[in-house]
């Protein structure tokens, strides 16, 4: 098993670094869905006992990432089609309610300055193919239009469910799926914030959210071992439920 590690935080103890490197390997499709994971090998890998181990894998079934069956072993978890819809689903109620909390108040300057700057670094990175570093800093893209609400634990709450969403986002980006066209969506985002336009902002928040439809369908053409739960009607009722609770916000 070829588990890729990074420096540990001195204030995380062993079984939250073991969380931590487990969930952003699967993540990042490092280990890929289907693979038996070893409490063995993870925990020779981390220098750790089972014991911490054991718990990480308990926190990551709770994610959805990892399926533990009795007298049969550990296993990363299937993107789940039903999981990633909901998490939609939710994602898109949440980020159109931010949007506009961001565009009805008077937001630093400062604020905008570094979302422009974190769209930057993503490009630089993009350009360099750091592919890794540019779905790190589109996380953080989407973390700070929380902060800058005032939304920090909806943010944090928001995580439990994405991981799924955040699997078929770094295929997609791997994939190079429509780089330019979510660059173009970020930056409509920053200057409906800038300029306090609630109507583009929510727009725009509900189109850069139900495009990933599109995404989701690319990511099964090119890895559909990946998925289960697939049904062919689901990314098209992404777009259609969506746009109906849209079109009801703004009536």
């Amino acid at each position: 098993m070829d588990l890729v590690l990074f420096p540990k935080n001195a204030s995380e103890s062993i079984g939250e670094y073991a969380y931590r490197v487990l969930r952003k390997n699967i993540i990042q499709i490092n280990l890929k869905p289907g693979f038996c994971l070893s409490p063995v090998e993870v925990a020779q890998a981390l220098h750790a006992s089972r014991t911490p181990v054991h718990g990480a894998f308990a926190r990551l079934m709770t994610d959805g990432l990892v399926d533990i069956f009795p007298q049969r072993g550990s296993y990363v978890s299937m993107i789940d089609m039903k999981r990633v819809y909901e998490s939609i689903f939710m994602r898109n109620l949440l980020d159109q309610a931010v949007i506009r909390i961001l565009c009805e108040r008077d937001i630093p300057e400062a604020g905008v300055i570094k979302l422009e700057a974190n769209l930057q670094r993503q490009q630089f990175c993009y350009e360099k193919n750091m592919l890794d570093a540019v779905f790190e800093l589109d996380n953080q893209f989407h973390e700070l239009i929380y902060s800058l609400g005032g939304m920090d634990y909806l943010q944090q709450a928001l995580q439990s469910i994405v991981a799924d969403q955040h699997r078929v986002r770094f295929l997609k980006l791997h994939s190079h799926l429509r780089w330019e066209q979510t660059v173009d969506e970020h930056k409509m985002l920053i200057q409906a914030i800038h300029d306090k336009n609630v109507e583009l902002g929510c727009r725009q928040s509900y189109e850069h959210v139900a495009r990933f439809a599109v995404d989701i369908k690319s990511a099964y053409t090119q890895y559909p071992e990946y998925f289960t739960n697939w049904d062919d009607h689901y990314p098209d009722k992404f777009s259609f439920k969506l746009d109906a609770f849209y079109n009801m916000r703004n009536q």
